[in-house]
Protein backbone atom coordinates (compact mmCIF):
# COMPACT_ATOMS: atom_id res chain seq x y z
CA UNK A 1 0.00 0.00 0.00
CA UNK A 2 1.30 3.41 -0.94
CA UNK A 3 0.11 6.72 0.48
CA UNK A 4 0.66 10.40 -0.02
CA UNK A 5 0.45 12.68 3.00
CA UNK A 6 0.54 16.44 3.45
CA UNK A 7 3.26 18.31 5.29
CA UNK A 8 3.39 17.67 9.05
CA UNK A 9 2.25 21.19 9.88
CA UNK A 10 -0.85 20.83 7.69
CA UNK A 11 -4.07 19.21 8.74
CA UNK A 12 -3.90 15.47 8.29
CA UNK A 13 -4.62 14.46 4.74
CA UNK A 14 -4.18 10.90 3.52
CA UNK A 15 -4.69 10.12 -0.15
CA UNK A 16 -4.07 7.13 -2.33
CA UNK A 17 -1.01 7.41 -4.48
CA UNK A 18 -1.73 7.49 -8.18
CA UNK A 19 -0.38 4.22 -9.58
CA UNK A 20 -0.68 3.71 -13.32
CA UNK A 21 -0.38 -0.08 -13.03
CA UNK A 22 -1.83 -1.47 -9.79
CA UNK A 23 -1.09 -5.13 -9.17
CA UNK A 24 -3.12 -7.87 -7.56
CA UNK A 25 -5.04 -6.73 -4.51
CA UNK A 26 -3.98 -3.13 -5.11
CA UNK A 27 -6.86 -2.93 -7.58
CA UNK A 28 -9.32 -3.20 -4.68
CA UNK A 29 -8.30 0.20 -3.33
CA UNK A 30 -6.69 1.78 -6.37
CA UNK A 31 -7.65 5.37 -7.16
CA UNK A 32 -8.35 4.10 -10.69
CA UNK A 33 -10.95 1.70 -9.31
CA UNK A 34 -12.50 4.36 -7.09
CA UNK A 35 -12.72 6.72 -10.05
CA UNK A 36 -14.39 3.99 -12.11
CA UNK A 37 -17.03 3.38 -9.42
CA UNK A 38 -17.77 7.09 -9.15
CA UNK A 39 -18.02 7.38 -12.93
CA UNK A 40 -20.55 4.54 -13.01
CA UNK A 41 -22.61 6.24 -10.32
CA UNK A 42 -22.52 9.53 -12.22
CA UNK A 43 -23.20 8.22 -15.71
CA UNK A 44 -25.26 5.06 -15.46
CA UNK A 45 -29.06 5.27 -15.67
CA UNK A 46 -29.48 1.65 -14.57
CA UNK A 47 -30.22 1.47 -10.88
CA UNK A 48 -28.65 -1.98 -10.54
CA UNK A 49 -25.38 -0.58 -11.86
CA UNK A 50 -25.66 2.42 -9.55
CA UNK A 51 -26.29 0.19 -6.58
CA UNK A 52 -23.39 -2.12 -7.45
CA UNK A 53 -20.97 0.79 -7.80
CA UNK A 54 -22.00 2.62 -4.67
CA UNK A 55 -22.15 -0.71 -2.84
CA UNK A 56 -18.55 -1.37 -3.80
CA UNK A 57 -17.53 1.98 -2.30
CA UNK A 58 -19.56 1.22 0.80
CA UNK A 59 -17.77 -2.12 1.18
CA UNK A 60 -14.25 -0.73 0.82
CA UNK A 61 -14.95 2.01 3.37
CA UNK A 62 -16.46 -0.35 5.94
CA UNK A 63 -13.25 -1.50 7.57
CA UNK A 64 -10.93 0.07 10.10
CA UNK A 65 -7.39 1.33 9.87
CA UNK A 66 -5.27 3.40 7.57
CA UNK A 67 -6.39 1.72 4.35
CA UNK A 68 -10.05 2.55 4.97
CA UNK A 69 -9.17 6.07 6.05
CA UNK A 70 -7.11 6.59 2.92
CA UNK A 71 -9.91 5.37 0.68
CA UNK A 72 -12.45 7.62 2.42
CA UNK A 73 -10.26 10.70 2.06
CA UNK A 74 -9.59 9.91 -1.58
CA UNK A 75 -13.29 9.54 -2.37
CA UNK A 76 -14.19 12.84 -0.72
CA UNK A 77 -11.18 15.07 -1.28
CA UNK A 78 -9.44 14.01 -4.45
CA UNK A 79 -12.38 12.67 -6.43
CA UNK A 80 -15.11 14.95 -5.04
CA UNK A 81 -17.27 11.85 -4.75
CA UNK A 82 -19.91 13.31 -2.46
CA UNK A 83 -21.50 15.16 -5.36
CA UNK A 84 -22.39 11.79 -6.91
CA UNK A 85 -23.54 10.37 -3.57
CA UNK A 86 -25.80 13.41 -3.16
CA UNK A 87 -27.42 12.70 -6.50
CA UNK A 88 -28.15 9.12 -5.45
CA UNK A 89 -29.65 10.31 -2.16
CA UNK A 90 -31.88 12.66 -4.15
CA UNK A 91 -32.83 10.60 -7.17
CA UNK A 92 -31.82 7.00 -6.56
CA UNK A 93 -34.28 4.18 -6.16
CA UNK A 94 -35.00 2.77 -2.74
CA UNK A 95 -32.15 0.26 -2.59
CA UNK A 96 -29.69 2.75 -4.08
CA UNK A 97 -30.58 5.32 -1.42
CA UNK A 98 -30.17 2.69 1.28
CA UNK A 99 -26.65 1.87 0.09
CA UNK A 100 -25.76 5.54 -0.33
CA UNK A 101 -26.77 6.17 3.29
CA UNK A 102 -24.51 3.32 4.41
CA UNK A 103 -21.62 4.87 2.49
CA UNK A 104 -22.17 8.27 4.13
CA UNK A 105 -22.32 6.53 7.51
CA UNK A 106 -18.92 4.98 6.84
CA UNK A 107 -17.43 8.29 5.72
CA UNK A 108 -18.83 10.11 8.76
CA UNK A 109 -16.48 8.14 11.03
CA UNK A 110 -13.65 10.49 10.02
CA UNK A 111 -14.01 13.91 11.67
CA UNK A 112 -11.97 15.75 9.06
CA UNK A 113 -14.55 14.76 6.45
CA UNK A 114 -17.41 16.26 8.46
CA UNK A 115 -17.24 19.73 6.87
CA UNK A 116 -17.59 18.15 3.43
CA UNK A 117 -20.44 15.90 4.56
CA UNK A 118 -22.31 18.80 6.17
CA UNK A 119 -21.83 21.04 3.17
CA UNK A 120 -22.65 18.51 0.46
CA UNK A 121 -25.10 15.90 1.77
CA UNK A 122 -26.58 17.04 5.10
CA UNK A 123 -29.77 18.40 3.47
CA UNK A 124 -30.36 15.03 1.80
CA UNK A 125 -29.68 13.13 5.03
CA UNK A 126 -32.24 15.22 6.89
CA UNK A 127 -34.72 15.02 4.03
CA UNK A 128 -34.68 11.22 4.15
CA UNK A 129 -35.65 11.14 7.83
CA UNK A 130 -39.29 10.10 8.33
CA UNK A 131 -41.68 12.91 9.20
CA UNK A 132 -44.56 11.97 11.49
CA UNK A 133 -46.26 8.85 10.17
CA UNK A 134 -45.82 9.73 6.52
CA UNK A 135 -42.09 9.22 6.28
CA UNK A 136 -40.02 8.04 3.40
CA UNK A 137 -40.54 4.51 2.23
CA UNK A 138 -37.24 3.31 3.63
CA UNK A 139 -36.51 0.47 6.08
CA UNK A 140 -36.13 1.28 9.77
CA UNK A 141 -32.47 0.28 9.52
CA UNK A 142 -31.93 3.18 7.13
CA UNK A 143 -33.49 5.56 9.65
CA UNK A 144 -31.08 4.20 12.26
CA UNK A 145 -28.15 4.85 9.91
CA UNK A 146 -29.37 8.39 9.19
CA UNK A 147 -29.60 9.09 12.90
CA UNK A 148 -26.17 7.58 13.44
CA UNK A 149 -24.73 9.98 10.87
CA UNK A 150 -26.31 12.94 12.66
CA UNK A 151 -25.12 11.73 16.06
CA UNK A 152 -21.56 11.41 14.76
CA UNK A 153 -21.65 14.85 13.17
CA UNK A 154 -23.12 16.46 16.28
CA UNK A 155 -20.33 15.08 18.45
CA UNK A 156 -17.81 17.05 16.40
CA UNK A 157 -19.02 20.53 17.27
CA UNK A 158 -21.84 22.96 17.79
CA UNK A 159 -21.44 24.29 14.23
CA UNK A 160 -22.63 20.93 12.89
CA UNK A 161 -25.62 20.96 15.23
CA UNK A 162 -26.51 24.46 14.03
CA UNK A 163 -26.34 23.21 10.45
CA UNK A 164 -28.79 20.43 11.35
CA UNK A 165 -31.15 22.91 12.99
CA UNK A 166 -31.04 25.10 9.91
CA UNK A 167 -32.23 22.09 7.91
CA UNK A 168 -35.20 21.67 10.30
CA UNK A 169 -33.92 18.34 11.57
CA UNK A 170 -35.20 18.79 15.13
CA UNK A 171 -38.94 18.17 14.54
CA UNK A 172 -38.19 14.94 12.71
CA UNK A 173 -35.72 13.80 15.34
CA UNK A 174 -38.14 14.56 18.18
CA UNK A 175 -40.86 12.62 16.41
CA UNK A 176 -38.65 9.57 15.92
CA UNK A 177 -37.37 9.64 19.49
CA UNK A 178 -40.94 9.67 20.85
CA UNK A 179 -41.90 6.50 19.02
CA UNK A 180 -41.64 3.62 21.45
CA UNK A 181 -41.34 0.96 18.77
CA UNK A 182 -38.24 -0.79 20.04
CA UNK A 183 -36.26 -0.03 16.89
CA UNK A 184 -32.63 0.98 16.86
CA UNK A 185 -33.74 4.11 15.01
CA UNK A 186 -35.59 5.32 18.10
CA UNK A 187 -32.59 5.03 20.40
CA UNK A 188 -30.33 6.62 17.81
CA UNK A 189 -32.72 9.52 17.40
CA UNK A 190 -32.99 9.91 21.16
CA UNK A 191 -29.20 10.28 21.40
CA UNK A 192 -29.24 12.86 18.64
CA UNK A 193 -32.06 14.71 20.43
CA UNK A 194 -29.86 14.78 23.54
CA UNK A 195 -26.95 16.32 21.67
CA UNK A 196 -29.10 19.01 20.10
CA UNK A 197 -30.59 19.99 23.45
CA UNK A 198 -27.14 19.91 25.02
CA UNK A 199 -25.91 22.55 22.62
Amino acid sequence: MYFMRGQPEQRHRTLLEEKANPRGMEWLWSSITIRMYLSLIARSVRHHTQQAAIGALQNITAGNGVVTETIAYTIVHRENGLQHVRKMLQEGERDVKKTAVSLVKNLSRFPELHPDIVKQVLPEVVELLPNNDTGRDLPSGVTASLCHILVTLSQNGVHNVRAMLSQNALPKICNISKKDNGLVSSSSAFIEHYFILRY
